[in-house]
């Protein structure tokens, strides 16, 4: 019998020190995922060309090339979300709050990693119909080869696909201080010296 007892009372200290240990990584790893460094290394550097790549329209299932995600006369905005990723729920919460705000300013463009349509189904039910819906190709993944490790993330494209803004983004702040940025950049350009001078 005191065996059986022992046996019960080391399981449940087990289970309490790996629930612990698990806790703890996760907050180390949001901890690490919140500084300035982490984010500038995560995702492809500012000024790169978003690379070619194939995805699936969500609405039709149709095979959409990544140039359809930024051709268009406005900046576009592409977060990419997971469906269990309790941020990207609050990113999706404020959408119709930034879709109206940004109206004919700013393209936005969710797009969902690993295919799991009842899942998306559900984060996608409410989002405005001019938002534009795409899902990752399980036969042709993105996430990794744009450097992606946490979602939401999102670049901030101009009209020809150059990544001008990136980052961690589950509110509508986050988005204003892309676009800001956005807008701040067009005014100003580089010297030759390498300095960021206004125009």
């Amino acid at each position: 019998m005191y065996f059986l007892v022992s046996n019960i009372v080391l399981s449940l200290l087990m289970l309490i020190v790996i629930f612990s240990l698990v806790l703890i990584f996760r907050q180390f790893g949001e901890v690490y995922l919140s500084t300035g460094a982490s984010i500038a290394r995560d995702g492809l550097p500012i000024g790169t060309k978003l690379p070619e790549f194939n995805a699936l329209n969500y609405k039709n299932g149709n095979i959409i090339f990544s140039q359809e995600i930024y051709n268009s006369p406005k900046p576009t905005l592409v977060a990419f979300v997971t469906p269990n990723c309790p941020a990207c729920k609050d990113l999706l919460k404020d959408i119709n709050k930034m879709v109206n705000k940004y109206n004919g300013r700013l393209n936005f463009v969710l797009f969902g990693i690993g295919y799991q349509p009842l899942q998306f189904d559900k984060i996608f039910k409410d989002v405005p119909s001019d938002v534009k819906l795409f899902v990752e190709d399980l036969e042709k993944p993105v996430f990794k080869n744009l450097n992606l490790r946490v979602t939401p993330f999102a670049f901030l494209l101009d009209q020809e696909g150059i990544i001008q803004e990136k980052g961690l983004c589950n509110t509508i702040d986050h988005v204003d201080s892309f676009y800001k940025s956005y807008e701040s950049s067009k005014s100003t350009k580089i010297n030759q010296k390498g300095v960021k001078v206004s125009v």
